[in-house]
């Protein structure tokens, strides 16, 4: 009986160490540390892959103002980019929206009393409603 005993925990410890141990996810504690196709899923540790290619936003500036912040980046034409005060873009923490109707890029005021935090983004085409996945956020100030 113990050698049976054995065997079962060798293969629940195989089947578990490239699964739980990171043998196969990219270890990380914010965005920044994964590719750039990628976000870090803090309470895991883990990269994974996001999906959405082009249509995601890309925040590039973020700056105070007297009653919040300018945020700034790329987006798709032909979307409406929402901007969220959070870093997965919770419908319950919608800041804003613009939409880039020629263009390819936005600037949003997003009004908020704090004077730090994260902003993430996500698209949605103005023709189709095909929403992106959430951007990778920035903190500011």
């Amino acid at each position: 009986m113990k050698p049976l005993r054995w065997i079962h925990w060798m293969v629940s410890g195989a089947a578990f160490l490239p699964l739980g141990c990171g043998g196969f996810l990219a270890h990380c504690s914010d965005s920044n540390e994964c590719d750039p196709l990628s976000y870090c899923n803090v309470p895991l540790g883990a990269c994974f892959k996001r999906t959405g290619g082009a249509s995601v936003p890309i925040i590039r500036s973020v700056s105070m103002a007297t009653d919040g912040v300018m945020v700034g980046g790329d987006g798709p034409s032909q979307s409406r980019v929402s901007v969220f005060l959070d870093t997965h873009c919770a419908e319950s923490l919608l800041g804003a929206q613009t939409d880039t109707k020629t263009g390819t890029t936005f600037l949003v005021h997003v009004p908020t009393m704090a004077q730090s935090g994260t902003v993430s983004a996500s698209s949605a085409n103005l023709s189709t409603g095909a929403l992106s996945v959430c951007s990778p956020f920035v903190t500011f100030p």
